[in-house]
């Protein structure tokens, strides 16, 4: 059997150096981004991941390391390939000391190491068909790290403790010349630059929605008119990490057309029910809004209402204002400091008056609103019918209920007074007040309609407002779009790009 007397050169100890490195950061925005799924974990592993892992954009900083730690494979592997070192790929299998089981374990890092690598890039570019596709992808993917975590730790065990052996001369063969072929790091250096380069580009290569100019309208009633909506552009578009979704996920598809006034969007995804579950419940000392034991960092998701939310920027896509906090927080959405505005539909809320909340997002530093803002509304629009000063509601039934909601006007409403609070201990009645938006935050209307298990929403804006916090439709605009099933936090979303081309 051949033994190996040169030792490795400055380049393969490097890049295993950095491979460690780039490993251990992968490792770290991996696990926080776990922490999000506190399901995956104990109690006491979450905290300890809470305590040692990073925050803030850590959906960016993963790729960036994956993609860093993609160019150092590749690096490595091109390198030894040219200078003739790959020698040592071979003669580590046909090493006496190494057994059948040491082989295969080897093998099968590098196995496991390339499936990581494509269940990662399918799960952030939603190549995945549906919750099972999606459940497949995402346990093979963290399975994959775990075993990869083993491999690296106890491979790591044995170079520190097997100091004579042939593997170990990496870190601890002295150079006894100058070992490096210039000319050969060059070569690998810009064959894994162009590879990193590529596989940015892939990463931020955009799926585009073209938003084409027609001669018509669409009364926005949730119905989906065939001829309102015949010939236009759409897109089916993979969510995930929502609450109450099937493993997280719902697929949609998205319509959208303008004419020269405004712009139009059809959006219908699937929902197993429809949620309205806002209200407020009397006990036996008094009212207040109904909640559940699990509501924790994550919201409320058992009584809350069904929601979508539209994300339309300049700059960048959703996925990049998502700033993952730790602790009791967990994060914030803020732009770079740029505007994007941000549509949210709400089935109790704001359905009943034929809109939806146009809100707005910008940075986060000096900001006292942390990059969100919801303070440009003139007057109306939904409001809590929870008098927190009193602990009472501002209005109660005058008969039996036959809505979700309260409309602020409603005859069939009356304001809080103890003569007519006689209702029963359990009784509950709506925790929110509806009346059409005035202002800024009134631009945008819409209606949902829900059926067999799914929600059409159709919405509609002028292509330009005038306001400061609105943007107009014209040119290129990233878009994204999020999921709320019975939860006011946690949402389904998705990584990949989207670009709004209006034409």
């Amino acid at each position: 059997m051949r033994s190996i007397k040169k030792p490795y050169s400055y380049p393969v100890r490097i890049a295993h150096a950095l491979a460690v490195l780039f490993f251990f950061c992968l490792t770290l925005t991996g696990l926080r981004l776990a922490w999000l799924k506190e399901d995956q974990f104990s109690d006491t592993v979450i905290e300890i991941i809470d305590a040692i892992t990073p925050t803030g954009d850590i959906y960016q900083l993963h790729l960036i390391f994956g993609i860093l730690l993609t160019g150092t494979g590749i690096f490595y592997l091109a390198y030894v390939f040219l200078t003739g070192e790959n020698r040592r790929l071979f003669d580590l299998f046909s090493f006496r000391q190494y057994s059948s089981v040491k082989k295969i374990i080897y093998l099968f890092s590098f196995s496991i190491g390339l499936v990581s690598l494509f269940t990662g890039y399918a799960i952030y570019s939603g190549l995945y068909i549906g919750p099972d596709g999606y459940f497949f992808n995402s346990m093979l993917h963290h399975w994959c790290f775990r075993l990869l975590a083993i491999f690296v730790i106890l491979h790591a065990i044995e170079t520190l403790v097997s100091k004579k052996t042939s593997v170990n001369e990496i870190l601890f063969q002295k150079l006894k010349e100058n070992n490096v072929n210039k000319k050969m790091v060059i070569i690998t250096a810009i064959i894994s630059l162009i590879a990193m380069i590529i596989a940015i580009r892939i990463i931020n290569t955009s799926d585009d929605l073209h938003c084409k100019e027609q001669n018509r309208i669409v009364i926005v009633d949730g119905r989906a008119n065939d001829i309102e909506w015949y010939g236009v552009d759409s897109m089916q578009v993979q969510t995930f990490g929502g609450a109450n979704f099937k493993a997280g996920v719902t697929e949609a598809i998205i319509k959208t057309f303008h004419n020269k006034h405004k712009i139009f969007f059809l959006i219908k995804w699937a929902d197993p029910t429809r949620s309205y579950n806002r209200f407020l419940i009397k006990n036996d000392s008094g009212w207040m809004e109904e909640v559940s034991e699990y509501k924790n960092i994550h919201g409320e998701y058992i009584y809350s209402e069904d929601r979508l939310s539209l994300f339309f920027s300049k700059d960048d896509n959703c996925a990049a204002t998502c700033h993952i906090g730790s602790g009791d927080k967990l994060g914030l959405h803020y732009t770079s400091d740029d505007t994007a505005d941000v549509w949210q539909w709400m089935a109790v809320s704001t359905d009943p008056a034929r809109e939806a909340d146009d809100r707005w997002w910008g940075g986060y530093e000096n900001d006292i609103y942390g990059g969100q803002h919801f303070e440009n509304k003139a007057s109306g629009g939904y409001k809590s019918n929870f008098n927190d000063d009193w602990q009472q509601p501002y209005f109660l039934p005058i008969n039996i209920l036959s809505r979700n909601w309260i409309w602020y006007g409603s005859d069939s409403y009356e304001p809080y007074n103890d003569e007519a609070d006689t209702f029963p201990v359990g009784y509950r009645i709506p925790s929110v007040l509806v009346a059409p938006t005035l202002g800024d935050r009134g631009d945008v209307i819409a209606k949902g309609k829900w059926s067999n298990g799914y929600w059409t929403v159709e919405i509609s804006r002028n292509i330009a407002t005038g306001s400061d916090f609105d943007l107009p439709f014209r040119g290129e605009l990233y878009l994204g779009l999020a999921f709320f099933n019975n939860a006011d936090i946690s949402h389904s979303y998705h990584l990949k790009p989207i670009k709004l081309v209006i034409e």
